[in-house]
């Protein structure tokens, strides 16, 4: 299988609501054995990352530990039954920055956990 694409989510304008959230796109669950991929392409900055668990026991997803000089290792986060948390990432730390998956952060966990990304403007 392939890894799932996360696309991030840009609101438009500072102190405006956003309608991202209202479509369907806006959540994507990872493939159970690829896991998934959010395309980063901005300067690293800081970005939310909310995982939600639909399962009915707690799930863990993994953001790979990418390979610039703030990598340090892979973040473990433990989502709690049917739960959604945030995450502030710094990009910096998890992205990959060589190699075929050059400005991608990678994930891993169950099909139980979906992702989206948020970045302000």
């Amino acid at each position: 299988m392939a890894r799932t694409v996360i696309n991030v989510s840009k609101a438009p304008v500072r102190n405006n609501p956003s309608a991202a959230v209202a479509t369907s796109t806006f959540f994507k669950a990872l493939d159970a054995s690829a896991g998934g991929e959010i395309l980063w392409d901005e300067k690293d900055d800081f970005v939310t990352i909310i995982l939600q668990n639909t399962a009915s026991s707690s799930g863990t997803a993994v953001i790979k530990c990418g390979d610039g000089p703030n990598a340090v290792e892979d973040l473990q986060v433990v989502i709690p039954a049917s739960s959604t948390v945030c995450v502030g990432l710094d990009s910096a730390r998890f992205k990959v920055t060589k190699g075929t998956d050059k400005g991608k952060v990678l994930l891993t966990g169950p099909a139980t956990i979906s992702v989206a990304v948020v970045v302000s403007p």
